[in-house]
Parts: structure tokens; C-alpha cells; sequence
């Protein structure tokens, strides 16, 4: 009961975040941030007696199976878990709402690690300049011989 209160309380995340988070689709998916099932009602693109057996368990848990008249469940992942856009749980506004409340950290650490990344790729390059010419394959002549001129 507690955990269906804590449910409540959290406001849907902000459409553009959702967006973000969720790239794919399927006919059904599992929130994995509180168990739910959805599932398109149209029954499209789902094995012989799936539909039925997601109807009857709708019939025995509505709150915990979720059919939707879309064509496709909308899914993303974050934190290693599966989310369903739209999902009632809106846990994933917890996720946003981290975010945004410690987005100058973020921004912080993603600048220093870029750069970082950056002198790394750079050295690379400068490493790859040493390679005498010889030692390279021309990979548009796929008869090339190497040539070893040290």
C-alpha cells in the first residue's frame, strides 16, 4: 500500500524527457520501475493466444495489466531498466527530476570528461603521424604490398 502511495505522489515526467528516454516500440512491455504489463488491445503483432491470456489477466489485476488502444507500446531504458512512456507509476520523473536538480554537475563533469576525451584522441592522432608511411594499407588498392621502409 505504501508503494501505491508513493506512486501517487509522483507528477508524469515532462513530455520531452519521456521523448528523450523512450526509442522503440512493441505490442508489450513491462515498466520495469514498478511492474506493470501494457499491451496494445488490438492484439497486433502478438503470438496465437497472447492477447487472450493478457485480457484475463487485465480481468484479475486491472491495475497491474495495462491494455492501450495504440498501435505500439512506446519503450526506453534508463538506470539498466525498462521504462513504458506514459506509464501510471511516473517513476521516470524521478530520473528527470535528478537530473535538472543537479544539471550544473552534470554539465560540469561532461565538459571536464569531453575535454579530457578529447586530449585523449588528439595524443591518438598525433601517435597515428608516426606510423612511417610504408607500414599503412591503402584499403582502395586491395592488392597493396606493404612495403616495411623503416
Amino acid at each position: 500500500m505504501a508503494e501505491q502511495e508513493t506512486q501517487a505522489k509522483d507528477a508524469p515526467p515532462s513530455e520531452m524527457f519521456a521523448d528523450a528516454v523512450c526509442d522503440g516500440g512493441t505490442p508489450v512491455a513491462d515498466c520495469e520501475l514498478c511492474g506493470r504489463t501494457h499491451y496494445v488491445s488490438s492484439g497486433y503483432c502478438m503470438e496465437q493466444g497472447e492477447l487472450a491470456d493478457l485480457e484475463w489477466k487485465h480481468q484479475q489485476e486491472p491495475e497491474k495489466y495495462i491494455p492501450s488502444d495504440c498501435d505500439s507500446i512506446s519503450i526506453g531504458h534508463i538506470d539498466g531498466r525498462q521504462v513504458v512512456y506514459g506509464c501510471p507509476c511516473n517513476k521516470l520523473s524521478r530520473y528527470e527530476k535528478f537530473i535538472w536538480r543537479h544539471r550544473f554537475l552534470i554539465a560540469k563533469y561532461l565538459k571536464r570528461r569531453s575535454e579530457e576525451m578529447m586530449a585523449e584522441a588528439e595524443s591518438e592522432v598525433e601517435n597515428a603521424r608516426t606510423i612511417p608511411e610504408g607500414l599503412l594499407l591503402d584499403p582502395l588498392k586491395p592488392n597493396h604490398k606493404r612495403k616495411f621502409e623503416l
